[in-house]
Protein backbone atom coordinates (compact mmCIF):
# COMPACT_ATOMS: atom_id res chain seq x y z
CA UNK A 1 0.00 0.00 0.00
CA UNK A 2 2.75 2.45 0.90
CA UNK A 3 4.74 1.63 -2.23
CA UNK A 4 1.67 1.94 -4.45
CA UNK A 5 0.68 5.23 -2.81
CA UNK A 6 -2.82 5.14 -4.22
CA UNK A 7 -4.01 7.59 -1.58
CA UNK A 8 -1.70 10.46 -2.55
CA UNK A 9 -3.85 11.72 -5.46
CA UNK A 10 -6.73 12.20 -3.02
CA UNK A 11 -4.57 14.08 -0.53
CA UNK A 12 -2.87 16.16 -3.23
CA UNK A 13 -6.27 16.81 -4.78
CA UNK A 14 -7.59 18.55 -1.71
CA UNK A 15 -8.81 15.97 0.78
CA UNK A 16 -7.73 16.77 4.29
CA UNK A 17 -7.92 13.50 6.16
CA UNK A 18 -6.58 10.01 5.49
CA UNK A 19 -8.08 7.06 7.37
CA UNK A 20 -5.37 4.42 7.15
CA UNK A 21 -6.10 0.79 8.04
CA UNK A 22 -2.99 -1.31 7.58
CA UNK A 23 -0.32 -3.44 9.18
CA UNK A 24 -2.46 -6.20 10.66
CA UNK A 25 -1.33 -8.81 8.17
CA UNK A 26 2.24 -7.61 8.47
CA UNK A 27 2.56 -7.90 12.23
CA UNK A 28 0.84 -11.31 12.21
CA UNK A 29 3.27 -12.63 9.64
CA UNK A 30 1.05 -12.69 6.52
CA UNK A 31 0.16 -16.31 7.20
CA UNK A 32 3.64 -17.07 8.55
CA UNK A 33 2.80 -16.51 12.21
CA UNK A 34 4.47 -19.79 13.14
CA UNK A 35 7.89 -18.24 12.48
CA UNK A 36 7.24 -15.73 15.27
CA UNK A 37 6.31 -18.33 17.89
CA UNK A 38 8.15 -20.83 20.03
CA UNK A 39 6.93 -24.42 20.18
CA UNK A 40 4.32 -25.24 22.78
CA UNK A 41 5.79 -26.25 26.11
CA UNK A 42 3.69 -27.92 28.81
CA UNK A 43 5.55 -25.89 31.40
CA UNK A 44 4.24 -22.69 29.81
CA UNK A 45 0.58 -23.49 29.29
CA UNK A 46 -1.09 -20.65 31.19
CA UNK A 47 -2.28 -17.40 29.55
CA UNK A 48 0.21 -15.56 31.76
CA UNK A 49 2.97 -17.50 29.99
CA UNK A 50 2.17 -15.80 26.67
CA UNK A 51 5.41 -13.72 26.61
CA UNK A 52 7.39 -16.97 26.47
CA UNK A 53 6.07 -17.68 22.99
CA UNK A 54 6.93 -14.45 21.19
CA UNK A 55 10.30 -14.80 19.48
CA UNK A 56 12.73 -12.03 18.66
CA UNK A 57 11.66 -12.35 15.02
CA UNK A 58 8.25 -10.93 15.88
CA UNK A 59 9.71 -7.79 17.42
CA UNK A 60 12.23 -7.40 14.59
CA UNK A 61 9.40 -7.56 12.07
CA UNK A 62 7.28 -5.15 14.11
CA UNK A 63 10.11 -2.63 14.07
CA UNK A 64 10.26 -2.88 10.26
CA UNK A 65 6.49 -2.40 9.90
CA UNK A 66 6.48 0.66 12.15
CA UNK A 67 9.52 2.12 10.41
CA UNK A 68 7.77 1.73 7.06
CA UNK A 69 4.75 3.60 8.42
CA UNK A 70 6.94 6.38 9.78
CA UNK A 71 9.17 6.77 6.75
CA UNK A 72 6.73 5.77 4.02
CA UNK A 73 3.62 7.58 5.24
CA UNK A 74 4.03 10.04 8.09
CA UNK A 75 7.21 11.81 7.00
CA UNK A 76 6.07 12.07 3.35
CA UNK A 77 2.76 13.53 4.55
CA UNK A 78 4.64 16.15 6.55
CA UNK A 79 6.86 16.95 3.58
CA UNK A 80 4.07 17.15 1.02
CA UNK A 81 1.00 18.28 2.95
CA UNK A 82 1.92 19.31 6.47
CA UNK A 83 -1.58 20.61 7.15
CA UNK A 84 -3.23 17.24 6.49
CA UNK A 85 -4.02 14.55 9.04
CA UNK A 86 -3.75 10.76 9.26
CA UNK A 87 -5.92 8.63 11.54
CA UNK A 88 -4.65 5.09 11.95
CA UNK A 89 -5.81 2.28 14.22
CA UNK A 90 -3.88 -0.68 15.60
CA UNK A 91 -6.63 -3.34 15.37
CA UNK A 92 -8.61 -5.12 18.04
CA UNK A 93 -7.94 -8.39 19.84
CA UNK A 94 -8.53 -10.93 17.08
CA UNK A 95 -9.34 -14.49 18.11
CA UNK A 96 -7.51 -17.56 16.72
CA UNK A 97 -9.77 -20.33 15.41
CA UNK A 98 -9.09 -23.99 14.83
CA UNK A 99 -7.51 -24.38 11.37
CA UNK A 100 -7.86 -20.66 10.78
CA UNK A 101 -5.58 -19.65 7.91
CA UNK A 102 -4.03 -16.58 9.55
CA UNK A 103 -3.80 -17.49 13.23
CA UNK A 104 -5.17 -20.91 14.17
CA UNK A 105 -3.31 -23.10 11.69
CA UNK A 106 0.11 -21.42 12.22
CA UNK A 107 -0.36 -21.73 15.96
CA UNK A 108 -1.34 -25.39 15.66
CA UNK A 109 1.84 -25.94 13.64
CA UNK A 110 3.75 -24.86 16.76
CA UNK A 111 1.62 -27.08 19.01
CA UNK A 112 -0.59 -24.24 20.25
CA UNK A 113 -4.19 -25.39 19.93
CA UNK A 114 -6.71 -22.51 19.72
CA UNK A 115 -9.44 -24.78 21.12
CA UNK A 116 -7.74 -26.63 23.97
CA UNK A 117 -5.34 -23.75 24.70
CA UNK A 118 -7.78 -20.96 23.86
CA UNK A 119 -6.79 -18.69 26.73
CA UNK A 120 -3.09 -19.00 25.96
CA UNK A 121 -3.50 -18.49 22.20
CA UNK A 122 -5.66 -15.43 22.72
CA UNK A 123 -3.19 -14.04 25.24
CA UNK A 124 -0.36 -14.39 22.73
CA UNK A 125 -2.32 -12.48 20.10
CA UNK A 126 -3.22 -9.81 22.64
CA UNK A 127 0.48 -9.25 23.30
CA UNK A 128 1.09 -8.80 19.58
CA UNK A 129 -1.79 -6.37 19.15
CA UNK A 130 -0.72 -4.46 22.27
CA UNK A 131 2.83 -4.17 20.95
CA UNK A 132 1.58 -2.75 17.65
CA UNK A 133 -0.72 -0.24 19.35
CA UNK A 134 2.07 0.85 21.69
CA UNK A 135 4.31 1.61 18.72
CA UNK A 136 1.55 3.52 16.91
CA UNK A 137 0.82 5.50 20.06
CA UNK A 138 4.49 6.45 20.22
CA UNK A 139 4.35 7.65 16.62
CA UNK A 140 1.29 9.74 17.46
CA UNK A 141 3.24 11.33 20.29
CA UNK A 142 6.23 12.08 18.08
CA UNK A 143 4.17 13.37 15.13
CA UNK A 144 1.13 14.82 16.90
CA UNK A 145 0.67 17.52 14.27
CA UNK A 146 -0.16 15.01 11.55
CA UNK A 147 -0.67 11.50 12.97
CA UNK A 148 -3.52 10.33 15.22
CA UNK A 149 -3.65 6.86 16.75
CA UNK A 150 -7.13 5.39 17.22
CA UNK A 151 -7.22 2.67 19.86
CA UNK A 152 -9.82 0.04 18.92
CA UNK A 153 -8.81 -2.58 21.49
CA UNK A 154 -11.79 -3.98 23.33
CA UNK A 155 -14.29 -2.70 20.76
CA UNK A 156 -15.41 -5.97 19.16
CA UNK A 157 -17.15 -8.61 21.29
CA UNK A 158 -16.07 -12.24 21.07
CA UNK A 159 -19.24 -13.19 19.16
CA UNK A 160 -18.90 -10.26 16.75
CA UNK A 161 -16.05 -11.64 14.65
CA UNK A 162 -16.86 -12.88 11.14
CA UNK A 163 -13.56 -14.76 10.90
CA UNK A 164 -10.13 -14.56 12.52
CA UNK A 165 -9.44 -11.02 11.32
CA UNK A 166 -12.70 -9.40 10.24
CA UNK A 167 -15.66 -8.27 12.30
CA UNK A 168 -19.35 -8.66 11.52
CA UNK A 169 -21.59 -5.74 10.58
CA UNK A 170 -22.27 -4.89 14.22
CA UNK A 171 -18.52 -4.66 14.80
CA UNK A 172 -18.06 -2.45 11.75
CA UNK A 173 -20.70 -0.07 13.08
CA UNK A 174 -18.90 0.17 16.42
CA UNK A 175 -15.63 0.94 14.67
CA UNK A 176 -17.30 3.52 12.42
CA UNK A 177 -18.69 5.35 15.45
CA UNK A 178 -15.24 5.52 17.02
CA UNK A 179 -13.76 6.88 13.79
CA UNK A 180 -16.56 9.43 13.53
CA UNK A 181 -15.96 10.61 17.08
CA UNK A 182 -12.27 11.25 16.36
CA UNK A 183 -12.98 12.85 12.98
CA UNK A 184 -15.32 15.33 14.66
CA UNK A 185 -12.45 16.53 16.86
CA UNK A 186 -9.87 16.93 14.10
CA UNK A 187 -8.87 20.42 13.08
CA UNK A 188 -7.25 21.12 9.72
CA UNK A 189 -5.46 24.41 9.10
CA UNK A 190 -6.65 25.75 12.47
CA UNK A 191 -10.31 25.18 11.69
CA UNK A 192 -12.66 22.24 11.43
CA UNK A 193 -13.12 21.07 7.86
CA UNK A 194 -15.60 18.74 6.21
CA UNK A 195 -14.19 15.52 4.82
CA UNK A 196 -15.17 14.99 1.21
CA UNK A 197 -13.32 11.76 0.51
CA UNK A 198 -11.19 9.33 2.46
CA UNK A 199 -9.19 6.29 1.46
CA UNK A 200 -9.73 3.14 3.51
CA UNK A 201 -7.24 0.44 2.45
CA UNK A 202 -7.32 -2.92 4.18
CA UNK A 203 -4.37 -4.91 2.91
CA UNK A 204 -0.71 -5.19 3.78
CA UNK A 205 0.94 -1.91 4.73
CA UNK A 206 4.08 -2.59 2.72
CA UNK A 207 2.48 -3.84 -0.52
Amino acid sequence: MLLAGEFWPYIDGGDDLLLFSAGGNDILGNGGLASFLNLFDVGHAKPTDAPYYLKKEFFDNLAIVVSNIENGLIKPMLARRANKKIIMHGYDYVIPRENGPWLGAPMQYQGLDPTFNAGLCQAIVRLMIDAYNTRLKALASSYSSVFIHLDLRGTIGKTEWYDELHGKEVAAMKIARKFAKVIDTVKISSQERAISRVYLPASSAAS
